[in-house]
């Protein structure tokens, strides 16, 4: 929670962080060079930039309030191109992870219950 001392503020960034990733995956799709770089499992530019592009989308919504629901899929993703597609060398990308992380780190437990009484009743709903 230390990370986190203002979470809209915190959304703000991850969001601009977010936006800064599909720009850069948007440039190396445009360079020759990098064009028909093969990811992890076979994965191509393009499917990577639909992955966060629809991210992006979803996490900030039309009136501008944050869909924290999304805050878990942002980690996801974030955790796996760092791990399998670190090679990109995409600026910012551990300072989305440390964020996503800090927030997952909240929302996650809340998603699924703090006690044994709430995951109970959380799993009968």
């Amino acid at each position: 929670m230390q990370i986190i001392t203002h979470p809209v503020k915190t959304c703000d960034k991850v969001y601009a962080l977010i936006q800064s990733l599909t720009s850069q995956i948007r440039q190396r799709m445009e360079d020759p060079k990098s064009a028909d770089t093969q990811l992890y499992h076979s994965e191509t530019l393009e499917l990577m930039l639909r992955r966060w592009a629809k991210l992006e989308k979803d996490f900030k919504t039309k009136n501008g309030r944050y869909d924290i629901s999304k805050i878990p899929d942002i980690y996801d993703c974030i955790k796996y191109d760092v791990q399998h597609n670190g090679s990109l060398k995409l600026d910012n990308t551990m300072e989305l992870y440390r964020l996503s992380k800090a927030l997952a780190d909240i929302v996650i437990p809340q998603e699924y219950g703090l006690t044994k009484v709430e995951q109970l009743e959380i799993g009968r709903a």
